[in-house]
């Protein structure tokens, strides 16, 4: 084989962690070896072709950045909205408390800190002081009404508790679908769903601890605040509402054909979104899987390979070309898992620091093509990650594959040829290729008996000899440091050609009735036969199976599927025979499936928590209206950004299915105790004067919590492609939810108070 790093000949280590280590920890330890042996051996050089750690580091350092700016704004906001400095002192000393309450339960729950658990806390930023929020400018409420500063925090807290209860548990109990899937979306989700469960906790304790506390202590009322005057900014957008709210509730019919209209809109965008697994991150890595046709020997493959090596190392972006061609060795355990033969290369590209460069990873990805199939590379599959290892990163790599199973393989294949020129007229597609793209050449060696019998050679005895010329013979094993080791005794001469071995003299390692005494010439038993057999032989469900692969070009991967299904409906399959998408679309599917199900179960036990707080089937229901309302501004968010439908913007939906509530859960439960402290009222004058009262609160949560996530949304830092998508979903849907949520829930709340049981009196409101 051939392995060569930068146009010099070299040996390539691959360093594998074990399950349940830490990468960064692991990483650093290899380098502090590499520096030791470095200074042993100065002949030698060592050098890191890829280090996963380097973008680990850079990804937590740029969401831990994101975080620190989201928090910052959510602060601003909090100043723009209360104009009070002691309340934005109170918020400002919640946040650290908060984080670092989530920090002790990541910890005590045996979680490390890598993209998913610090990304869960970089989008709960905005989240964690919702509940602080609420609390304080009910407590500032209480304490402009004249009560003095413990009674404003006990009263002010008390209040809220049980809402805000509610509210927290929906946002955890979301998420417990999530953890208990086996899938591989769930492994990769589940500390994600873990770590923002803990910082909803926490944010839930110190709302209803710390910052009544540091109310009792420094809230002040002297400072402008409270509640707004008529002719404040703040007054003037509270009348406007008071003036929308009561037309939206004297036209309801408006507001639901509104609604209706909205949700049309978002039929009409879920088609238009692609699909994805996870979402595309430059890791200024790039892996290249290659087949070359079949037979090329050594030196000519030598020579094609150091050909691409230069023409990688001239693109400006490329810092580094690592590569190995040809048999690596049987006892290359990597080498046996992804069956590498003797006509494979991998090519490891590592690009200069993304401050040093123009284009990003996926930029390159057609230039690389280009030089692939300028030397004849039948086939060239790049993935732009080494996150999951280059083997997986290449199953992962986004290319249309399609199965033909079937009992006759022959028929199979003349499927397959028929479904490949149909999809070779679709334009988008680089290249279509089937399972039979390299057929590969087979040298036999067919002994002539006759003949070998005049010489004093069976034909097993003529195997024998060969492979005692070319592999060797185990003689004994000796024992050496703890360890036994095979002794090979192997003839001293080495074939560069089938001439050199056709004039090699065999001998026998064991002898018959005097056969095999005495060596003889192979080219005097022996006949050559070449011949072409597919690479290998599939087959799936114990079927024999041919497989279509589809490189992508300008064409998505969701196009692509649509554009084969299409085609595949129209072709005459014969009876016993099935044709199916497979690769990355099957896992695609599959993840969407399952997370799909989370979402309806997650839904479900939204209701079920609310039912409980309201003691009501019916008032939950008008809650779950913010819902839909929140999945029209998601898709639109994830469509605004050119995401695609995957596994991190579903579980934004996830997520918003147990955020968008929780205005909805306060105002319900504003507007049931202002109908508690007074029967007499009706219930059009509770739902005005509730929501003029929360205006301002659902606001400032929501926008906190927008504001929070702005930082990721716009792709700040290394990394943050990851989390995009995520947080364009759940900004999106807060947006269209929190509109919306002032109009449409009250609107809903009074068309279907006729159907609820009057409340009964309470002397006095829930407290602590």
């Amino acid at each position: 084989g051939i392995t060569r790093y930068n146009g010099q000949d070299t040996v390539l280590i691959q360093v594998m962690r074990q399950g349940g280590a830490n990468t960064v920890r692991v990483a650093s330890d290899v380098k502090e070896t590499l520096e030791k042996l470095q200074a042993s051996h100065p002949h030698l050089h060592f050098a890191v072709i890829t280090d996963q750690s380097v973008f680990i580091n850079q990804s937590i350092s740029s969401l831990a950045s994101s975080g620190m700016i989201g928090a910052v704004l959510a602060v601003a906001v909090l100043l723009f909205f209360l104009k009070n400095v002691s309340s934005i002192v109170i918020i400002a000393l919640s946040i650290p408390v908060s984080i670092i309450t989530s920090f002790v339960f990541i910890y005590l729950s045996g979680l490390s800190l890598n993209l998913m658990t610090l990304g869960g806390l970089a989008l709960g930023v905005g989240m964690l002081v919702d509940s602080s929020i609420v609390v304080l400018e009910n407590i500032y409420r209480h304490l402009s009404e004249g009560r003095d500063r413990l009674t404003a925090a006990r009263n002010g807290a008390g209040e809220l508790t049980s809402a805000l209860l509610a509210s927290t548990l929906t946002n955890i109990v979301v998420f417990l679908p999530i953890i208990i899937l086996a899938s591989l979306a769930g492994q990769l989700l589940k500390e994600f769903g873990l770590s923002i469960s803990y910082a909803l906790t926490a944010s839930f304790l110190v709302a209803l601890t710390v910052v009544p506390m540091l109310s009792s202590k420094l809230l002040k009322t002297g400072e402008r605040g409270g509640r707004p005057q008529q002719n404040t900014f703040a007054g003037r957008v509270r009348t406007f509402y008071a003036r929308l709210l009561e037309w939206a509730l004297a036209k309801k019919a408006f507001a639901f054909v509104l609604v209706i209209i909205l949700l049309a809109a978002a039929a009409l965008i879920y088609p238009r979104l692609d699909q994805e697994f996870l979402p595309s991150f430059d890791e200024g890595f790039l892996g290249v899987q290659t087949s070359f046709p079949s037979g090329i020997p050594l030196e000519r493959m030598r020579e094609i390979v150091q050909s691409i090596e230069s023409d990688l190392l001239a693109i400006p972006e490329v810092q580094a070309v690592a590569m190995q061609a040809g048999d690596q060795g049987e006892l290359d355990v990597v080498s046996l898992v992804r069956g590498t033969s003797t006509s494979d290369g991998q090519f490891f590209l590592t690009l200069v620091p993304h401050d040093q460069r123009k284009r990003k990873a996926v930029e390159l990805k057609d230039e690389i093509q280009d030089i692939m199939d300028k030397h004849g590379v039948l086939r060239t599959s790049i993935s732009d990650n080494s996150l999951f290892g280059s083997a997986a990163s290449t199953l992962l790599a986004p290319n249309l594959s399609i199965a033909i199973s079937g009992q006759d393989r022959n028929v199979c294949q003349e499927i397959a040829a028929e479904l490949k020129s149909q999809l070779q007229k679709v334009p988008g597609f680089r290249d279509v290729q089937d399972s039979s793209f390299r057929p590969i050449q087979e040298l036999y060696f067919k002994v002539d008996t006759s003949r070998s019998i005049l010489g004093g050679f069976t034909a097993g005895q003529v195997g024998l000899g060969m492979r005692y010329a070319t592999a060797g013979l185990e003689a004994t094993h000796i024992e050496m440091g703890g360890r036994s080791l095979p002794v090979v005794l192997r003839p001293n001469s080495s074939f560069d050609s089938v001439d050199d071995l056709l004039n090699t003299k065999i001998t026998s390692p064991v002898t018959i009735a005097g056969l095999g005494e005495d060596p003889i010439l192979l080219k005097e038993v022996v006949e050559l036969e070449t011949t072409s057999q597919q690479t290998v032989s599939q087959r799936v469900d114990r079927m024999p199976t041919t497989f279509v692969t589809g490189i992508l070009g300008d064409i998505s991967l969701t196009e692509a599927v649509r554009r084969s299904e299409e085609i595949i409906a129209q072709m005459d399959i014969p009876a016993g025979y099935r044709i199916e998408v497979s690769g990355l679309q099957d896992v695609i599917s599959e993840s969407i499936s399952e997370l799909t199900l989370a979402l309806i179960l997650a839904v479900a036990l939204v209701y079920l928590v609310m039912a409980a707080q309201f003691e009501s089937f019916l008032q939950p229901f008008i809650v779950m209206f913010t819902i839909p309302l929140a999945l029209v501004g998601a898709l639109a968010g994830l469509w605004a950004v050119g995401g695609s439908l995957g596994i991190m913007s579903i579980i934004g939906l996830i997520t918003l299915a147990g955020i968008v509530v929780n205005n909805a859960i306060v105002l319900v439960d504003f507007i049931n105790q202002r109908r508690r402290e007074n029967p007499d009222l009706s219930v059009r004058e509770a739902v005005l004067s509730a929501c003029q009262v929360r205006l301002r609160p659902i606001l400032m949560t929501s926008i906190t919590t927008i504001f929070g996530l702005l930082p990721v949304a716009i792709g700040y830092g290394v990394g943050a492609e990851f989390q995009r998508p995520l947080a364009a979903t759940i900004m999106g849907g807060m947006v269209s939810s929190t509109l919306l949520t002032l109009f449409v829930i009250p609107a809903v709340y009074e068309a279907l108070a006729r159907f609820e049981r009057r409340p009964k009196r309470q002397a006095e409101s829930r407290t602590l």
